[in-house]
């Protein structure tokens, strides 16, 4: 087996002394160490999350799945948590979606009623027909776009002909939803009046809405104190929003993006007031009625009659009905902040200060500003941070540090790699590297007279060793190992003692 092993490498180990020798088996393990990491760790691409969040259950049925079609997986979070191969995300998701999975933990809906349903009673029917319902309903809401998971529960009354009253029907629908995302009031008013027409003897106001963070949703639009304010909230932001947005887009358009930013506080008012005004005019008269009675005496020889005419008469009167406006706006308060290093190159060598009555002018008529209303409006010119280049930046970021991190992923495979092999090489060439030799030691004169006393090793000048070709070595070294095998058979105490020694220097 050592022949295998190259003449200077064995001629480099035999050099080591006890402590080189060990450092070098060190530097061995340690470079497999990190080819094994480099292969299993840099070999592997890491995994994502497919799903999280499931039921045991649910996770059960899906990883059978991605198993059947070969796809590799592993679970997390108590097995909550699915994670795959980035290659393979999109083909796991379609094969689950077409599977139905994840069913988001929603009740199954009309497939319960696909089973063996002789034998069962009629209360027992009922309740299967109304789970069904309550999952069927779910599952519709659940498909709404920022619907992550959807809820639904009945409470529909027994109808008896014992019973004079009946209890209404009512519902609940419990919504999670993706992102933070807020639903409006129409999107709530949808889905009360798709529970209401779904459900037999239910009307829209015995549905109620919730999200998952416990707050009513339903009910905006009804006259109690919650409904109002919700409503009033809403509206005021949405008018907040949009005057600041029209602001800022003609802003824009002459600062460029980012160069200034506008917020607007609305004060509204929500006083619904009716009038009914009836206006008379005194100098026309309006005929009401008129009577006409006309008398014919009898003995009168010629005939004669006499007619009365009774009129009654009315002032003329206008009755207008005049209907308050809600929401109209009371007071509008504007807050406008310029950029100066975008006015400095939007202007330059003008103050900056001078240029803001200019883009004043541009958000009153922007923004419909009336100062009979009590209107009143700040522009101010400052430095902006670098976090106020814009909101779409802001967005944006996300998606960017999510990127640059698959990028890392996706090259860090083949640097751990690299590493490894080139720490491998570097202890290879370590190995064989022969020792160099101990310096300040004593020649050897001829004649068995050391090189010291008088004349010092430093000004003995080296003599020049001829050449020696590389297979004339090779059959010093096979001599000399031939020698050294023969005498250690010869003599084992012998080389007994030489291990000793060598590991004692060790």
């Amino acid at each position: 087996m050592t022949s295998a092993i190259p003449p200077a490498m064995l001629d480099g180990v035999r050099r080591m002394n006890g402590t080189n020798r060990f450092l070098t088996l060190v530097g061995l393990v340690l470079a497999l160490g990190v080819i094994w990491a480099a292969v299993k760790f840099g070999g592997t691409p890491q995994l994502v999350t497919l799903y999280s969040g499931l039921d045991l259950r649910e996770a059960g049925e899906m990883t059978d799945l991605l198993q059947k079609n070969g796809i590799r997986y592993e679970l997390e979070l108590g097995g909550s948590e699915i994670r795959v191969e980035p290659a393979s995300m999109a083909r796991a998701r379609v094969l689950l979606a077409q599977s139905g999975l994840p069913t988001g933990g929603a009740r199954k809906g009309d497939e319960l009623l696909d089973g063996q349903t002789w034998g069962k009673t009629e209360q027992e029917m009922r309740l299967l027909e109304r789970r069904a319902l309550e999952g069927e309903l779910a599952r519709t809401i659940g498909q709404f776009h920022g619907v992550e998971r959807a809820v639904v529960h009945l409470g529909l009354p027994e109808s008896s002909p014992l019973r004079k009253l009946e209890r209404p029907a009512k519902a609940s629908v419990v919504i999670t939803l993706r992102g933070g995302r807020q639903m409006t009031s129409e999107e709530v008013n949808g889905i009360t009046y798709l529970v209401a027409n779904a459900v037999p003897q239910l009307s829209s106001d015995q549905v109620a809405v919730l999200d998952s963070d416990m707050r009513l949703l339903s009910g905006v639009n009804d006259g109690s104190a919650h409904g109002l304010t919700s409503r009033q909230l809403e509206m005021q932001r949405s008018v907040e929003e949009y005057l600041a947005q029209n602001a800022e887009k003609i802003l824009g358009t002459a600062l460029g993006q980012g160069g200034a930013r506008v917020q607007v506080a609305a004060r509204l008012n929500f006083e619904q007031v009716d009038k009914t005004v009836e206006t008379y005019n005194p100098d026309g008269a309006v005929l009401q009625n008129e009577q006409r009675s006309e008398t014919v005496a009898a003995d009168s020889l010629d005939g004669g009659s006499s007619t009365i005419v009774n009129n009654t008469y009315l002032n003329s009167r206008v009755v207008e009905k005049v209907a308050g406006s809600v929401g109209g706006i009371e007071r509008l308060t504007v807050a406008v902040l310029l950029d100066n290093a975008v006015l400095a190159r939007v202007a330059p060598g003008q103050d900056p200060a001078a240029l803001t009555p200019r883009y004043e002018q541009l958000v009153r008529d922007a923004i419909g500003m009336d100062s009979a209303r009590g209107d009143r409006i700040t522009v101010t010119a400052m430095p902006f941070e670098q976090v106020l280049a814009g909101p779409d930046s802001l967005t944006d970021e996300p998606k960017g540090t999510e990127q640059v991190i698959m990028v890392a992923e996706r090259f860090s495979r083949p640097v751990i790699g690299l590493v490894g092999i080139l720490a491998a090489l570097i202890l290879a060439l370590r190995v064989l590297k022969p020792a160099p030799a101990a310096r300040g030691g004593t020649p050897t004169l001829a004649g068995g007279q050391a090189g010291g006393g008088a004349f010092p090793a430093a000004s003995m000048p080296e003599p020049e060793l001829p050449p020696v070709s590389v297979p004339a070595l090779s059959a010093v070294t096979n001599k000399l190992k031939n020698e050294v095998q023969a005498e250690s058979t010869q003599r084992p105490e012998m080389a007994a003692s030489v291990v000793k020694a060598w590991l004692t220097e060790g």
